[in-house]
């Protein structure tokens, strides 16, 4: 089968290097013929996503646009497109109008709550009606597309297993949170504890990987056992065999309960014991007691960090428990296969 991915990023985007790059790539393990083709490129994605200056962000998002008029052509070369998120960022979706006048099966992939978006209501209802299937990041979301699709696959997001996992240090506890710019307000929910923390515990640090510190913290942070490490790729993989304890806070809102929980995800996946907010995809993946801790309000976070930096015996058997769980449930040896048999009778009933 030859399957085209358009994806929104290159994959330094994290949902498109998780749903489209390494999907495809277990994708092509299982013999099928796959194709990624990013809308942004890296060479647009600083103007896009590293700036607030307006006319900076249109010409990147005018590159993106003309390359996917581009593209289709190309995309009568396959037997089913699969389209994560939008195919054109932050526009009509004009190119899905035209595979489907053209008879070109496409399947829509969404893991946000893309419908919480204001100012176009009518957008997505559009793109699932016209698919030949949807694949959603969870039940919220596919409880969302159901009456516009009744080909529904939900298809978790999942994490590359690493060959080592956490060694957790002997003398200090590391609590490490790795996010992008759009999720410091997540964060900073729980930064009173941190600090607290941090004033009256010697033995502690905070480790934090990002795109960039902002200011406020910056200066707060000054004098602590505090590491920011910007992020990459490369260093990504480090950072987690580096951490003790994983960081998951979000708040409440429509938009966090369509959220995929892609660093819980990831903290598990290296052996880690997790504190999460009992938000979305994390009331599943996460069990107190099990392999971490939920905690809701500012009170449990301290509660559940002093239980675990106080208990350092508990974190192998913690962190093993949420290991399995991700083997089990959330690897691409799991899912690709599922999709493969999505993608195919997607393709037979064209």
């Amino acid at each position: 089968m030859k399957i085209l991915f358009l994806t929104q990023t290159t994959d330094r985007g994290p949902s498109s290097r998780v749903r489209g790059y390494q999907m495809a790539e277990a994708l092509r393990q299982l013999g099928d013929e796959v194709t990624v083709l990013p809308g942004i490129s890296e060479q647009s994605y600083h103007l896009v996503y590293g700036t607030s200056f307006i006319p900076f962000k249109v010409g990147g998002y005018f590159v993106a646009w003309i390359k996917r008029l581009l593209q289709i052509k190309k995309m009568k070369q396959f037997d089913i497109v699969v389209i994560q998120k939008e195919i054109f960022p932050h526009f009509y979706p004009l190119v899905e109008k035209i595979l489907y006048r053209l008879n070109i099966p496409y399947v829509f992939d969404f893991d946000d709550a893309l419908f919480t978006r204001g100012g176009r209501p009518n957008w997505l209802p559009k793109i699932l009606k016209r698919a030949a299937g949807v694949t959603v990041g969870n039940a919220f979301l596919e409880e969302y597309a159901h009456p516009y699709q009744k080909n529904i696959l939900h298809l978790p997001s999942c994490v590359s297993l690493p060959e080592q996992i956490a060694s957790f240090s002997d003398e200090t506890t590391c609590l490490g949170w790795i996010g992008s710019r759009s999720s410091w307000k997540h964060f900073m929910m729980i930064w009173p504890v941190l600090k607290n923390l941090l004033r009256y515990k010697h033995n502690i640090s905070v480790a934090i990987m990002g795109d960039r510190l902002p200011q406020a913290l910056k200066n707060d942070a000054q004098g602590r056992q505090i590491e920011f490490i910007p992020w990459t790729l490369d260093q990504e993989e480090r950072f987690l065999q580096g951490v003790d304890i994983g960081l998951a806070p979000l708040s409440e809102s429509a938009w966090s309960e369509g959220k995929c929980a892609y660093k819980t995800l990831q903290y598990m996946s290296y052996g880690l014991p997790v504190v999460a907010s009992p938000i979305g995809v994390q009331k599943e993946l996460v069990q107190n007691y099990s392999n971490g801790f939920l905690a809701q309000s500012i009170n449990d976070w301290e509660e559940k960090l002093n239980q675990l930096i106080g208990n350092k015996k508990s974190w192998k058997k913690l962190g093993l428990s949420g290991r399995k769980k991700i083997e089990e449930n959330y690897s691409f040896d799991v899912q690709a296969p599922r999709l493969k048999q999505f993608l195919e009778e997607c393709v037979s009933k064209k």
